[in-house]
């Protein structure tokens, strides 16, 4: 719904009325920017705006400082067509919002549920990729060298909650960054409350996302859950869980000129793409640089640092104690090595599945000593699922590596809903309430990392047979 502060719009005269109350945060947030060297007099800078409070928000700030700074101000708005009227709801707004006050506007539509599909990844993360990716395209056609977001201190706390829970280091600790590039978030000193209550000032309308409500997913969760508990402690501590995240930060900025240095001094790049570290010399590091320099070469080799957490790093800790020969599988397709010389980190080779390769001589089945499986790709022209325990059907082309029928491994997890929201295996159990004896036993249809289907219980809605399907993996599995 919009969240309606007052019965029509302000004029850029009725909105720039003073207030004690927001000058005082539009004064903090001054002296954020100063701290952090966020903006220039004269800077371009692309907003991005959805109507929601936060962005909103952000986007009055700027106005209030386009005269003194000089600024240009442009925005950008990302329509994902996934949530109907109120999607066109929210474009109607930004338009509205950013025709009365002279804002030049880009709205961009994108089929997030085809991008998805496409790059093999949620919706939520497809989503995400498709706006960052406009905001950079606008940007540089307005040559604006800063893109404004909205995160502010509750985004902060829950990240480090999130990453808490999931297992995290120092680097998950420093939540999320006020500069990174182009990107900066000048409202990470605010408060969500603060944000509001400036809006009721200013009797500024905004939009509110329905799907923000849902505590089905971690995240909100945390917001409307654990953080208010917290809160009944000390009514504060959401401030200064993202304080903390502050001073991570600040040791971070400190710590990694340093480590910059090691990594490149001590890590060897094989010209077969291997990253190689020699065993004497990581034991003439101390632990925090060990884990460190583990840490970097995980993210180098896999390609990125989503869903790799403190868990993956200490595996490699134990795997470099260990005898040559030993292995560990990482996350995303990766594989460590003990070798007699050091520790190698590679990609393995992609087990692609080809539409020719029959996958009846294809799928890997470890298990197969105590199932029987029977699998076949069919084609799908539409109709029914049939809904039964030991038969399940999988849209084939979305998969990315061929199956894999075994238990659990460290980072498995699936999709647990249409928005593409991620669930790890582990916390799927502890909700479901999984008997810790039964998870190790638990088979397991697995595409890599990502969990299609817990036998006996739920496939990933990741997988599940669409209107889009052209063909699907049918498979039964019955005990011998």
């Amino acid at each position: 719904m919009v969240m309606m502060m007052t019965a029509q719009y302000w004029s850029h005269q009725s909105g720039r009325k003073d207030t004690e109350m927001w000058n005082k945060q539009w004064e903090r947030v001054d002296r954020f920017l100063k701290k952090w060297k966020l903006i220039e007099r004269g800077d371009h800078i692309l907003l991005g705006i959805s109507g929601g409070a936060d962005s909103v928000c952000l986007a009055r700030y700027f106005l209030a400082k386009r005269e003194s700074l000089a600024l240009n101000l442009y925005a950008v708005h990302v329509n994902h067509m996934l949530r109907g009227d109120e999607a066109k709801r929210d474009e109607e707004f930004v338009r509205e919002f950013c025709r009365q006050w002279n804002i030049p506007l880009h709205v961009e539509y994108r089929d997030i549920k085809k991008e998805s599909c496409e790059k093999k990844c949620s919706e939520e993360e497809a989503g995400r990729l498709a706006r960052y990716e406009c905001f950079t395209n606008y940007a540089r056609q307005h040559q604006c060298s800063k893109i404004a977001v909205a995160h502010h201190q509750n985004d902060v706390a829950e990240t480090i909650l999130f990453r808490m829970i999931r297992g995290t280091g120092v680097q998950g600790m420093a939540g999320i960054l006020p500069v990174n590039g182009e990107i900066i978030r000048p409202f990470l000193c605010l408060s969500r409350e603060e944000i509001i209550d400036v809006l009721k000032e200013l009797k500024q309308d905004y939009v509110d996302d329905s799907t923000n409500k849902c505590e089905e997913y971690s995240r909100n969760y945390i917001r409307h859950r654990i953080l208010p508990e917290m809160e009944h402690i000390n009514k504060k501590a959401t401030v200064h869980v993202s304080e903390l995240g502050m001073q991570m930060q600040e040791l971070l900025a400190y710590i990694a000129p340093k480590m910059d240095a090691l990594y490149k001094e001590k890590v060897v790049h094989r010209e077969n793409g291997e990253l190689f570290l020699e065993e004497q010399v990581f034991y003439e590091m101390d632990l925090f640089e060990q884990k460190e320099i583990l840490r970097r070469m995980l993210f180098e080799t896999c390609g990125h640092q989503k869903d790799i957490s403190l868990v993956h790093i200490e595996q490699l800790l134990t795997l470099m104690g260990n005898q040559e020969g030993k292995q560990q599988d990482c996350p995303y397709n990766v594989l460590a090595r003990k070798t007699g010389e050091g520790l190698v980190l590679t990609k393995k080779s992609k087990s692609v599945k080809s539409a020719e390769q029959p996958l009846e001589n294809s799928l890997e089945n470890p298990l197969e000593a105590s199932l029987e499986v029977e699998f076949s790709i069919l084609p799908w022209n539409g109709g029914k699922v049939a809904k039964r325990d030991c038969v399940k059907y999988f849209d084939y082309d979305k998969m990315k590596y061929k199956p894999c029928l075994r238990t659990r491994e460290s980072g498995d997890y699936f999709i647990m809903d249409k928005e593409g929201h991620h669930k790890s295996l582990a916390r799927y159990f502890i909700d479901a309430k999984v008997p810790s004896a039964d998870r190790e036993k638990q088979v397991l249809l697995a595409d890599g990392s990502h969990i299609m289907w817990i036998l006996g219980g739920r496939i990933s809605e990741f997988y599940k047979v669409s209107s889009d399907t052209k063909r699907v993996l049918k498979v039964s599995v019955q005990k011998r």
